[in-house]
Parts: C-alpha cells; structure tokens; sequence
C-alpha cells in the first residue's frame, strides 16, 4: 500500500493550512491499525515522508515491522522564512572555494525543488510518478 501524503500526489488539496508531518504520522498509525486492522505494518518513506516515517517510527514504535527512511530531514527544515536553507543561517563564505560551490549549487537546485513542490505540487507529482522526464539528473 502506498497512500498519499495529505494534499499530495493523488490526495485532496489540504483544507487544515496546519497539517504538517506530526498530525499525518497519526493519520497513517490510525489508517493502518483502525481502518485497514493492521497491528503491525512496514514503514518507507522518503523526502517529505521521512519526516512522516521518522516520526511514526518514534511516536508508535510498537507498530512498525520495520523502517525505511530514503533521506534524513532534520525536525525543523521547513519551519522559519527560509525553510530551504540547509545551512540554518550559517554563512558559508569562509568555505573553502570548492566545497563553497558545491553548497551553492546543491542550494540552488534544493530551493527550486522545494518552490515548485510548494507552488505547484500536483503537476510535478505527476512527473515524479510517471516519467523519467520528472526525475532529476543522475537518478
């Protein structure tokens, strides 16, 4: 089974503007055990759900077989007015040049990832789902 996450993929558009990963690991928990009668399920998730499996994981132990994670997010990433910047303020000029660089375009490629999935995430989902052309270089 692989449900959408709260207002995307094949969800409905979000009507709570304050749903966020917490409230959505207690919505799977509950569809799985109360809906679907599941005392124990396998947990993946990646992206924006690892923060929904992480916490799943934490909050209901007890439930998950096992748990898969694709990335680590830290708890906090998309909290604040720049919820993109991976460097939590940080400046990154005394960076050496290379590494400098390399911060600089993972930040520019990371900000626009993170834009068109806030301003128009139901049309890239269905590029991510279905065509290697919605996937990102190198994958």
């Amino acid at each position: 089974m692989h449900p959408s996450l709260p207002g995307f993929a094949f969800s409905t558009s979000l009507t709570n503007g304050k749903e966020k990963f917490v409230s959505m690991a207690d919505r799977f928990h509950t569809l799985m055990t109360d809906v679907l009668g599941h005392r124990r399920f396998g947990v993946g998730a990646a992206d924006y759900g690892a923060l929904v499996g992480a916490r799943l994981g934490h909050k209901y132990a007890g439930s998950p077989h096992g748990l898969h994670l694709g990335n680590e997010m830290l708890l906090n990433i998309f909290q604040g007015d720049r919820h993109w910047d991976l460097t939590g303020g940080a400046p990154i000029d005394r960076l050496p040049t290379g590494p400098r660089a390399d911060m600089v375009d993972f930040v520019h490629t990371y900000v626009s990832h993170v834009a068109v999935h806030m301003l128009d995430g139901q049309t890239i989902t269905h590029g991510l789902n279905d065509s290697r052309s919605g996937c990102s270089p190198g994958s």
